[in-house]
């Protein structure tokens, strides 16, 4: 390279730096680009080529740029961001080694330990994240984040031991208000599920309703709601500690005064799911106006496309979009078809395109043992607009649900479509025979969008579910004309609803689901195997990779079902 040469490429080094400095990021693109087009090898061009583009959602652009700088120049920084890189991308055994190499350096960074913790266990490596969720508490033992991710990562296989985590972590935490409510809000759960464990009922199902929010951790979540009230009187604009009080008052099962507080998160990234709680009559009431009709003709049309004379009593529901039926609800259809006992099945597909829709249809029409009927729907919907296209899916699906109930005039199984049959349905449709709803409900658990689970919720046909399933429909109904239906809004209507009619005198009869009717954990005995959101995601964005020898029950079954769809 001349001294003409390296001078003008020097300038336009400090143009591009300028520019940055100075927000104009295109002029700053543009200059990056110019001087790898002269010299590909750049390192100063690369790496703030890649930053340009990770910072933009680029990151499969990026990458190639942030591997050259790190391996031309390979310091904490450029292998730090290399593996923020990889980690977007979801490769998170590509991440987990950058952090790794960078920690053999660093030995001493709590929150970069903590970062390859989560990675290890994104990639299976649970004791492993164990093990670096660990190090980064031994570094800093009153660290909330690092004791509550250690304590999730060691309750399945040692409950006593993530309780005790984070007790430790509390006693250690005297100071930093924040950390006392975040390690709080996890040891009351910790804590009630593990009373439940000690006296042999399961952490996740609740038996009847007074075994939900927190009975046997009672202590704890006292000391969380004065906790959280004392952080919200000396900060009352803080939207965290808005939101934290007012999940504890709710908790403590004072809805009146928890609606108060919601109403103040008025701005900020828990503003939509903080709206949409209302827990007061007012509200309630003016759902009033809202006619049938409207939860009809102000949707996109419904398309009927397979319509069935269905016979018997009980029918199962589906509602997703093209994407989830093509992934989950097909290995679901198998499994439901391959228990070899007739069964009524209706599938609602929201965004099926034409050639989609036939090939669904075709579908559906092979399965022997199951009378399916399909309907499909086309709203228009974008990643830009207000509702996105995911928070619309999950949550009109209980629109559809309640028209269809109205139609059909027997009981409907609304269910998630990422699970699988173990076991024929029948044994669900006949334990739980006798009452308005059928639902699982959550003991332990802090938030109204989480009591009741919409994973499988079952209406019999009858005035009083019909009258509880309207006002959810009309619930979700009310903030899809307002232009936002935060995700969760479908299981907050369910029990938003139930305490209001409550208070009416007019609440339907509910029957719990035990774990026999469903699990997490893929037991034998149970009827349906669900699947949680983190773990599906990361084991079908991997189903071409897998190894059979690390796979669970489910997974194993899932992959059976996958490969003849």
């Amino acid at each position: 390279m001349t001294k003409n040469t390296k001078a003008i490429e020097q300038s336009v080094h400090t143009i591009a730096m300028k520019a940055l400095e100075s927000g104009n990021i295109d002029v700053a693109r543009t200059q990056f680009e110019s001087i790898l087009s002269n010299n590909p090898n750049d390192i100063e061009a690369n790496y703030n080529l890649g930053i340009l583009n990770l910072d933009d959602n680029k990151a499969k652009i990026a990458l190639p740029f942030l591997q050259k700088a790190a391996k031309l120049r390979p310091t904490i920084k450029s292998i730090g961001t290399l593996g923020s890189c990889f980690e977007a991308l979801g490769c998170h055994s590509d991440a987990a080694n950058c952090y790794s190499s960078i920690l053999k350096k660093t030995p001493n960074e709590c929150g970069l330990w903590i970062k390859y913790g989560l990675m290890l266990e994104r990639d299976n490596k649970q004791e492993k994240a164990v093990k670096a969720y660990q190090e980064a508490l031994t570094i800093e033992p009153s660290n909330a984040e690092a004791a509550i991710k250690l304590g999730w990562a060691l309750w399945k296989n040692d409950p006593a031991r993530a309780t005790l985590t984070l007790e430790q972590a509390l006693a250690a935490n005297t100071d930093n208000k924040i950390g006392r409510i975040q390690l709080l809000s996890t040891l009351a759960v910790f804590q009630e599920w593990f009373a439940r464990l000690k006296i042999n009922k399961p952490p996740y199902h609740a038996h009847n309703l007074e075994e939900m929010f927190f009975p046997l951790s009672q202590t704890t979540l006292n000391k969380l709601y004065t906790e959280s009230n004392i952080l919200l009187e000396s900060v009352p604009t803080m939207e965290w500690a808005q939101m934290s009080a007012g999940l504890a008052t709710f908790a403590s099962q004072k809805y009146y005064q928890a609606q108060e507080i919601f109403s103040k998160v008025k701005t900020g990234h828990l503003s939509p799911m903080a709206k949409a709680i209302r827990l007061d009559e007012d509200f309630h009431n003016q759902l009033n106006h809202i006619e049938d009709k409207h939860l009809r003709r102000e949707l996109a049309p419904l398309h009927d496309i397979r319509t069935v004379d269905f016979k018997e009593k009980n029918i199962i529901y589906m509602a997703c979009n093209a994407h989830y039926f093509d992934a989950f609800a097909k290995p679901l259809i198998l499994s439901i078809n391959a228990t070899n006992v007739k069964q009524q099945l209706h599938v609602h597909i929201m965004d099926s395109s034409l050639q989609h829709t036939e090939e669904a249809n075709n579908f559906c029409a092979g399965m022997e043992n199951i009378d399916i009927a399909l309907s499909i729907e086309r709203p228009e919907l974008s990643i830009d607009s207000s509702i996105k296209p995911r928070e619309y899916f999950h949550a009109i699906r209980f629109i559809r649900f309640y028209n269809h109930l109205k139609q059909y005039k027997k009981s409907l199984w609304l269910m998630d479509v990422d699970g699988l049959f173990n076991k024929p349905p029948q044994k669900i449709f006949q334990k739980h025979a006798g009452n308005d709803i059928v639902l699982r409900a959550r003991p332990g658990r802090l938030e109204p969008w989480n009591q009741f689970n919409a994973c499988l919720v079952g209406a019999h046909y009858s005035e009083t579910a019909l009258n509880y399933f309207r006002y959810v429909a009309k619930y979700i109904y009310h903030y899809f004309k307002s232009g936002s239906l935060p995700w969760g809004i479908d299981q907050l209507a369910l029990y938003a609803t139930y305490i209001q009619l409550v208070r009416k005198e007019l609440a339907p009869t509910i029957q719990l689901l035990d774990e026999e009717d469903l699990d997490y954990d893929h037991i034998d005995s149970s009827t349906l195997w669900c699947s949680s959101g983190t773990k599906k995601f990361i084991f079908f964005n991997n189903i071409e990779n897998i190894n059979n020898d690390e796979l669970s029950k489910y997974e194993k079954r899932f992959l059976e079902y996958f490969k003849k769809v």
